[in-house]
C-alpha cells in the first residue's frame, strides 16, 4: 500500500506541475523527492517519477537543481527504459535531452549506446510478437 501512495504522489506531481510556485524551496523539495523515487524499490513508482520529471524539468528554477545530477538522471532513465519499454518514459527522456542538450555532450556516447540497445531490444520483441502472431495464424 505504501508503494501505491508513493506512485500516486508522483502521478499527482504530473497533474499539478504547472501550478505556480510561490516558494522556490517547495519546488526544490519536490524535485528531490521525485529524484529519490527514481530509485524506489517499486517499478511503478520509478516509472511515475520518471514521467513526473518530464513536467518539472520545464519549470523555472528546476534546471539549477537537475543539472548537477544530470549524469545520474540519465543513468536512471536508461535503467528504467531497460526494465520496461514505456513510451512515456522515452518521451520524458526526450524532454530531458531537449532541456539539457548543451550539457549532454559529455554523455553523448553513453546516450547513443543506450538508445541503440533500447532500439535493438524493441526490434527483438517486435519480431517475437510477429513470430507468435504467425504461429497463431498457422494454428487456426
Amino acid at each position: 500500500q505504501i508503494a501505491f501512495l508513493r506512485c500516486r504522489a508522483c502521478w499527482m506531481t504530473q497533474q499539478f506541475a504547472t501550478i505556480p510556485w510561490k516558494d522556490p524551496n517547495n519546488l526544490q523539495q519536490l524535485i528531490q523527492f521525485i529524484l529519490q523515487k527514481l530509485n524506489d524499490p517499486a517499478l511503478p513508482v520509478q516509472i511515475e517519477a520518471s514521467k513526473a520529471l518530464r513536467y518539472l524539468i520545464q519549470l523555472d528554477g528546476a534546471e539549477q537543481h537537475l543539472l548537477p545530477v544530470l549524469p545520474q538522471l540519465l543513468t536512471e532513465y536508461f535503467r528504467i527504459m531497460n526494465a520496461i519499454g514505456n513510451d512515456e518514459v522515452v518521451a520524458a527522456l526526450q524532454i530531458v535531452i531537449e532541456k539539457f542538450g548543451d550539457h549532454i555532450e559529455p554523455h553523448a556516447i553513453a546516450l547513443v549506446a543506450q538508445l541503440t540497445q533500447a532500439f535493438k531490444s524493441y526490434v527483438v520483441v517486435g519480431n517475437d510478437d510477429d513470430d507468435e502472431d504467425a504461429a497463431m495464424a498457422a494454428g487456426h
